[in-house]
């Protein structure tokens, strides 16, 4: 459930922002919380150390998973700085991470201040997973000079008690392939921009600049595939062939929509089932995969049988189908060239304003 925090309303601004007692295990806490519920790839192999909070990240994340500059509808640009330095080896490669919660339902802008921000009465349901589509975060090298710029949407708050945080990010810095230093930096959205409140051991973490930022219009691609196979469901199909497109692309998971659709005339379980599969990639114009893409749509032909086959395999396998029948029954029919199309539409977004009681705005610190 989102609230409306409203332009009538009267907010009372404390001269400094009042955060929550922090503790090292608190911090060692909280930096887990996020992974544990997926708000935030990687989870640690070892336990945290409550001085130091960092971890090697297990699974198969590493800190150049995820690369990305922020949201497609991202409207915050800020430029950070006093980060410790990429050295170019994989070694000392350094990335920052950054999270926030979801987008807004309600039009304002973060670097006008909180006034307006949509308000979610549950914290855990104000933060969206990092694979999914409304994820307000992203992942970016930080260069030899120890900076890095970060793009965010105007985000909305949640209810603490009988509080509102302002609008936040949270910060991470990962180096080398899997090490993850944590500590309580985060980006405050205050009445008067952006603060920084960093912990007393993280070193010159500094913003150097924050501006209103618009994004290009987004490029679009958009390609075709078809195979057959016994056995499968329309479920098995779209979880699978979501997943190894998005791998033999190079793309996450929410530049892509797909449309599936099944032969008819299919009689019996046995008998193979054709499905033809169209999806549409869409990307920022600023983003590094456009032009890949781009360059693929030259060589006409990105996909082809033998680099999606063995992923398809695998992921209907992970999707729940059999696997002897996927060694033995699956055929790729064609594969369609990919090609780049020019969009022209926009979309417009509904402002609600209501009035409700006075509410008191305060900063948190630990979340």
């Amino acid at each position: 459930m989102v609230l409306l925090l409203p332009g009538e309303a009267h907010l009372e601004a404390p001269s400094s922002p009042h955060f929550l007692e922090s503790t090292s295990s608190r911090r060692a806490q909280s930096a887990t919380w996020e992974m544990e519920y997926g708000y935030l790839w990687g989870t640690c192999v070892d336990e945290w150390d409550n001085a130091t909070t960092q971890c090697l990240l297990g699974d198969t994340h590493q800190c150049s998973s995820h690369l990305s500059e922020g949201p497609a509808d991202a409207d915050v640009e800020i430029t950070l700085g006093g980060l410790p330095p990429s050295g170019g080896t994989a070694e000392t490669e350094v990335h920052l991470q950054w999270w926030g919660t979801t987008r807004s339902e309600f039009d304002y802008h973060a670097l006008d201040g909180p006034l307006g921000a949509g308000i979610f009465v549950n914290m855990h349901d104000a933060y969206p997973l990092y694979n999914s589509s409304e994820f307000n975060g992203g992942n970016v090298r930080v260069n030899e000079n120890g900076e890095a710029t970060i793009r965010v949407a105007s985000m909305a708050s949640y209810l603490v008690y009988q509080w509102i945080a302002f609008p936040h990010i949270h910060l991470r810095v990962c180096t080398g392939e899997h090490f993850v230093h944590y500590t309580p930096e985060t980006v405050y959205f205050h009445w008067d921009g952006p603060i920084l409140w960093a912990h007393c051991d993280a070193g010159d973490f500094t913003i150097l600049s924050s501006r209103r930022y618009t994004p290009p219009p987004p490029r679009r691609f958009i390609g075709s595939f078809s195979f057959e196979m016994a056995g499968l469901s329309i479920f098995q199909v779209e979880n699978a062939t979501h997943a190894s497109l998005s791998a033999v692309l190079g793309i996450p998971l929410a530049a892509l929509t797909l449309e599936v659709v099944e032969d008819e005339g299919r009689r019996l379980q046995e008998e193979p089932t054709g499905w033809k599969i169209s999806y549409v990639v869409e990307v920022s114009s600023e983003d590094a995969v456009a032009e890949t893409l781009a360059a693929a749509c030259k060589e006409h032909a990105p996909i082809s049988e033998e680099n999606l086959l063995p992923l398809l395999q695998r992921e209907l396998v992970t999707a729940g189908a059999n696997a002897s029948m996927v060694a033995s029954t699956i055929k790729i029919r064609s594969v369609g060239a990919l090609v780049e199309v020019t969009t022209t539409s926009s979309s417009t977004r509904t402002t609600t304003r209501t009035s409700t009681s006075t509410l008191t705005l305060r900063s948190l610190g630990d979340y």
